[in-house]
């Protein structure tokens, strides 16, 4: 789109974005987990693992509930 010469001359700014995409992307993957893992560890009792913490999250709190903390997540990153 900038051409070859163009991207070669601002190789740190191609980087940096491409690697911004590459993090949120990522953390759109990540969160769900995250979000399970956190339960699991603040509060013992919610599940016996990671598999059956994300069904538990699933049924009572819904799809929502695995990106609630997105933001936050987002911004450490």
């Amino acid at each position: 789109m900038v051409g070859y010469e163009n991207a070669v001359q601002n190789r740190t700014s191609v980087y940096l974005v491409s690697s911004a995409f590459a993090e949120f992307f990522a953390d759109i993957a990540l969160c769900p987990l995250e979000a399970t893992r956190i339960r699991l560890v603040s509060e013992p009792t919610f599940a016996s693992g990671l598999v059956s913490g994300f069904s538990k999250i699933a049924k009572t709190e819904g799809l929502g509930g695995f990106y609630s903390g997105f933001g936050p997540m987002l911004f450490k990153q």
